[in-house]
């Protein structure tokens, strides 16, 4: 369907409504994706094909505690006294 702005001018708003929606839909969302999208949907073909790697909640838990106590002992030194 090819339309004039002339004749898109002429429309009544419902109808210039309906045509933006339409519009909108057809927009590649791959434009308007953002980096955690992008993240996201690269992790869900991983675990797809199998090739995610998984680890027990203690040892995740472990590991963040670990992490945590690192960056805490570079924000806050230990004072002595």
């Amino acid at each position: 369907m090819k339309l004039a702005a002339t004749e898109i001018k002429k429309m009544p708003p419902k109808e210039k409504l309906k045509l933006i929606e339409k519009l909108c839909k057809s927009i590649d969302n791959d434009i308007i994706k953002t980096e955690e999208d992008i993240i996201i949907e690269e992790r869900g073909r991983l675990f797809e094909a199998g090739k995610m790697k998984f680890d027990s909640w203690e040892n995740a838990k472990k590991r963040l505690l670990k992490k945590a106590e690192r960056r805490n002992k570079k924000v806050l030194p230990r004072v002595s006294g």
